[in-house]
């Protein structure tokens, strides 16, 4: 976990320091989103089920137009009973148009807990997302938007708690808005 917040760490300085050479502005963004599901089966079992999701970018703007980062993506769900949490990282790039914005990439890591109690997960995700956006400047630094994203990742490996195999597959796709907060550098 160190080494992974330190790798982090050196990708954000090498960011910083070619935004200087190149002139490019930073894109750094929030997105969030959160719903809750309450479920009533057979007139007196309750379910309520609440999804959370967060994604944190971080992009140069060359050109005023075009966008060229890295996105990472989580998720967690919570019922009564059940935790479950998926982190994804993509490189993506992206498209201004107006007050809208195009992006997308490949999908280069991913993993999935179904349930957080437990030591089984889903590992080995690729797949890709696409998202547009409706932005609005609300000053010279900050931007603010409403977002969709379709995700679509495939699971190519299981690990059960003792033995990871691969004959099992696993495909998701989810469609989700979002809440968008966007700082320039």
């Amino acid at each position: 976990m160190i080494f992974s917040r330190l790798s982090t760490l050196k990708w954000i300085m090498l960011v910083l320091s070619l935004s200087q050479l190149s002139q490019a502005e930073i894109l750094a963004s929030v997105n969030y989103f959160q719903f809750s599901k309450d479920e009533q089966v057979n007139a007196g079992v309750n379910a309520e089920t609440r999804v959370t999701s967060y994604d944190l970018s971080l992009q140069f703007i060359m050109g005023q137009s075009f966008l060229v980062g890295a996105t990472h993506m989580t998720q967690a769900t919570a019922s009564s009973n059940v935790r479950g949490h998926r982190e994804s990282t993509a490189p993506n790039i992206g498209l201004l148009v107006g007050p809208f914005l195009l992006e997308g990439g490949s999908i280069s890591k991913s993993t999935e807990k179904v349930n957080l109690n437990e030591a089984n997960e889903w590992r080995d995700g690729t797949g890709y997302y696409g998202s547009i956006c409706i932005l609005d400047r609300v000053s010279s630094w900050m931007i603010i938007g409403f977002q969709f994203t379709f995700l679509n990742i495939e699971y190519k490996k299981y690990f059960d708690g003792i033995t990871e195999t691969s004959d099992q597959k696993k495909n998701v796709s989810v469609l989700s808005p979002s809440l968008r907060l966007s700082v320039l550098f």
